[in-house]
């Protein structure tokens, strides 16, 4: 139970009436204001509650406000300090109750401490004591403030990256931690997990996923995370192309004059996004211009938990005998009538959508009136992150513009842009209004909405200034930033994995990868080319993974099934026998995990992101949290290692460790497996067809790494010996085994 001090209440009035476990959260200063009454009142009816406060130092949820507990008032003059866990155990006397305080970051101890509290008997009080978050990282804000008046640039930053690569898309670290700063991505191997540089606050919490289940105790399952510092010689380098932001023209209101109406605007987006500083600086703007102003904002929960939305409407007092003037509310609600809105900025997609669903609260959108600017960033849910839930960006721009007037509306992955240009999506609200007002849709000047920027930013107001004329010329020259070419045909993934190699110095291996792959994409010449691209990805990876040999006894096994295979269903089997093979033959062991985590690509795409200028003086040093197992006989050794990149080097060169008999044993042997039903395959009839493409794909559900691994496959073993009892195969070939 929860919710400003009505969690105690509750979970006493009902204590008598229920036999499960009762949990209770309250902050710090719930506690002073009415937690401490209720517990106790628990401890004299001797109920069974374990209340958990959460003590942040400060009254967060309403505005970081001083409580009994802080040292300190607003004004900085000192407090008598009241320590909340004498206060708890002298309720106690002599009535024995178990208190602790903990720190929610360890989370191994945390754990078990709250199982062990919970399950107790009568009252318990947990302290999980922790400095808020917001407040906690405004410091470390202010640090980095100080250094870039210094130096006028920040020496060294770290940040928690992932490899996505090794990462096996298992989503345990989502599901243990839920962080907005781990986010789903596309790769060519299927989705991954990556971190967003403008939403990870490098606490950790990720890394320190633990796994205990039947196979294991207490292991950390992926090798996947690292810690990256980046360091700085000098101030950075602007090398992306000038924009010349100082010859923007001014833009024409395309809209009806606000003395026959309100205009009203409608911003929508999620925690975190500066919906509230986007609709301030409007509202300034907007009194700058002489407007009438009304304005309501909605709150969501903190970051990406919450939907958020302002609604903003300006007005002209009426003039006398004017002709023009149409009898409009005086005075006016901000509340925007059913799709009577003149502007939807949706810089969350999904909120857009939202704004403009009739079967929702309000729909603000019309098509003879509305006009939407939008953001198609994929913002992902937390029901995203877990993996329970997806959605398409294109789908509902294009919902969006269907109920608004789709003509003059515009859209662009507007959070992309902006970290390239200014190294955070944070100021993609900002940008936002500049594209708006350039497109005419914002009934205020250019130095209106300059100076309500001034005024509402206190700091780093010129880069928000900067973010506005981005946002304009955007409006003007939507592709003025191009994205970074990448290949999408498989001939030219083939000369773009030709130039890794031969830069590595390894000349043979670049010819045989080259002749490979176009054997192999002549020998099945009517896979479709996004098949063909998949297969050459695949051949790169196997080739590194080991040999030329190894890859070319997995492009066999395929040309096998796709001799076997269907046109008439796009050769769908082959289709997931190039992916799903690929998966079972690159056994992510250690020298493997070693190669991916420092090969050159990887190192290409970190500097990427995170604006190295290696010209400029600038370097990445990596520490990557490895868990390397040794087995020794009947014993597995598994070691918690930081390493290097220069140590993981020497390790992918340790390929011969494959030769022992019981390196990853059990992968191989799946492996094995799954190539022993490639013998089987007997694609006859569409039933049949469609049962095999059952047991095809059934490593897809196998992610992971051993105690998270194992478990999937021996399911995935079980369902597929379900589905043989009742499909057509042929006897297995004796000559597919891989030694």
């Amino acid at each position: 139970y929860s919710g400003m001090g009505l969690g105690a209440g509750t979970g006493s009035g009902i204590d008598k009436f229920i036999l499960n476990k009762q949990i209770v959260f309250m902050g710090d200063s719930t506690f002073f204001h009415s937690g401490q009454i209720a517990i106790t009142n628990a401890v004299q009816a001797r109920q069974d509650l374990c209340f958990i406060i959460l003590e942040n130092g400060t009254t967060a949820m309403t505005g970081h406000q001083g409580h009994a507990g802080t040292e300190k008032d607003l004004m900085g003059v000192k407090l008598p300090l009241q320590d909340i866990e004498q206060i708890v155990r002298g309720m106690a006397n002599k009535t024995r109750f178990a208190v602790h305080r903990l720190r929610p970051e360890e989370r191994d101890k945390y754990r078990e401490m709250l199982e062990k509290t919970i399950l107790g008997t009568g009252v318990k009080v947990i302290l999980a004591s922790k400095e808020c978050g917001i407040t906690y990282y405004r410091k470390e804000a202010r640090k980095q403030r100080e250094q870039i008046k210094q130096y006028g640039y920040l020496p060294v930053q770290k940040f928690m990256n992932i490899t996505p690569e090794v990462c096996e898309n298992c989503l345990e670290c989502t599901r243990q931690t839920g962080c907005p700063g781990l986010i789903p991505i596309q790769t060519d191997f299927g989705p991954k997990i990556d971190t967003d540089v403008t939403w990870c606050v490098n606490d950790g919490a990720c890394e320190r996923v633990r796994i205990t289940n039947d196979i294991a105790i207490d292991v950390k399952p992926c090798p996947s995370f690292e810690q990256l510092t980046v360091i700085r010689k000098r101030r950075r380098r602007y090398t992306l192309p000038n924009m010349a932001l100082d010859k923007l023209p001014s833009p024409e209101w395309i809209s009806p004059p606000i003395i026959s109406r309100p205009w009203r605007v409608h911003m929508s987006g999620v925690g975190g996004m500066g919906i509230g500083l986007a609709s301030a600086i409007l509202v300034r703007a907007g009194h700058k211009e002489g407007y009438r102003v009304s304005y309501s904002e909605k709150k969501g929960l903190a970051i990406r938990n919450g939907g958020v939305f302002a609604q903003i409407a300006f007005a002209k007092d009426q003039a006398v005998g004017d002709p023009r003037v149409s009898a409009y509310e005086n005075p006016f609600t901000p509340t925007i009538p059913y799709g009577q809105a003149d502007l939807l900025l949706g810089i969350d997609i999904l909120e857009a959508a939202r704004a403009v669903d009739a079967r929702d609260n309000f729909r603000i959108g019309a098509t003879d009136r509305t006009v939407a600017v939008l953001n198609t960033y994929k913002q992902p849910t937390i029901e995203t992150i877990l993996g329970r839930a997806d959605f398409d960006p294109d789908v509902l721009q294009q919902a969006i513009f269907k109920r608004c007037n789709g003509e003059l509306s515009y859209a662009n992955d507007l959070s992309t842009l902006c970290e390239r240009r200014l190294g955070s999506k944070q100021f993609v609200n900002i940008m936002m209004l500049g594209v708006a007002f350039q497109l005419g849709l914002v009934p205020v000047s250019a130095h209106a909405i300059a100076w309500a920027i001034k005024d509402s930013v206190k700091r780093d107001h010129r880069r928000n200034l900067k973010a506005f004329n981005i946002g304009r010329k955007l409006a003007l020259e939507p592709h003025k930033l191009p994205p970074r070419p990448m290949p999408t045909t498989w001939d030219q993934l083939v000369t773009n994995k030709l130039r890794l190699i031969r830069r590595g110095g390894r000349k043979r291996a670049a010819a045989d990868f080259e002749r490979l792959s176009h054997t192999s994409v002549r020998q099945l010449k009517h896979l479709s080319e996004a098949g063909k691209y998949d297969l050459v990805a695949r051949i790169y990876e196997l080739v590194n993974y080991e040999n030329i040999a190894y890859a070319k006894r997995y492009t066999d096994l395929l040309r096998d099934v796709y001799q076997r295979d269907s046109s008439g269903k796009n050769y769908a089997a082959t289709r997931a026998v190039i992916r799903n093979l690929a998966k079972l033959m690159l056994i992510k062991d250690e020298p493997y995990v070693a190669w991916l985590l420092t090969r050159p690509e990887k190192i290409e795409r970190d500097i990427a992101k995170y604006n190295i200028d290696t010209a400029n003086g600038d370097r990445l040093k990596y520490e990557h949290y490895t868990s390397p197992e040794i087995p020794l006989g009947p014993w597995r050794i598994r070691l918690k290692l930081r390493t290097r990149n220069w140590q993981l080097r020497l390790v992918a060169k340790a390929r011969w460790i494959r030769l022992l008999p019981s390196w990853h044993r059990r992968e191989r042997d799946f492996r094995q497996w799954y190539i022993d039903l490639l013998g089987q395959i007997e694609l006859g009839g569409d039933v049949a067809y469609e049962k095999w493409m059952t047991i095809l794909n059934c490593p897809e559900q196998v992610t992971g790494y051993r105690e998270i691994r194992y478990p999937k496959m021996q399911e995935a073993q079980t369902q597929v010996q379900e589905l043989l009892k009742n499909v057509p195969r042929r006897s297995v070939n004796a000559e597919l085994a891989i030694v």
